[in-house]
C-alpha cells in the first residue's frame, strides 16, 4: 500500500509541485467551466471557459476527478500506513495529507 501513495506523491511531485509542472491549483472554485460550474485545477496551458472546446472542458474535469482521486488515496495510505509520511519529503504535502486524514474515518 505504501509503494501506491509513494507512486502518486512522484506523480503529484512531477506534475503538480515540480519544476516543470503542468497542473495548476488555481483554488477551489476558480476554473469556470464552460457550463459554468466551478473547479480547482487547470493546465498550464489551458484556455478561458469562452475560448474551450467541450474536449478541452473534459480534459479539466478529468484532471479534477484524479487529482481528488490522488488526494484521497495519499490520505487512505496514511491512514494505514502511518510511516509513509515520514516519505513525504514536502511539508505542505505532509500537512495536506494530515489535514485530510482527520475527515477520513477507519472501516
Amino acid at each position: 500500500m505504501q509503494d501506491i501513495g509513494e507512486r502518486v506523491h512522484q506523480i503529484l511531485t512531477t506534475f503538480y509541485n515540480g519544476e516543470n509542472a503542468i497542473i495548476c491549483d488555481n483554488g477551489v472554485g476558480n476554473v469556470l467551466m464552460i457550463d459554468g460550474s466551478p473547479l480547482q485545477f487547470d493546465f498550464v496551458d489551458s484556455v478561458e471557459p469562452r475560448l474551450r472546446d467541450s474536449v478541452e472542458d473534459r480534459k479539466i474535469k478529468f484532471l479534477n476527478d484524479v487529482m481528488d482521486l490522488f488526494f484521497e488515496v495519499q490520505r487512505y495510505v496514511a491512514l494505514y500506513e502511518p510511516e509513509y509520511l515520514a516519505t513525504i519529503d514536502d511539508s505542505d504535502d505532509v500537512e495536506n495529507v494530515a489535514q485530510g486524514m482527520e475527515t477520513m474515518e477507519l472501516t
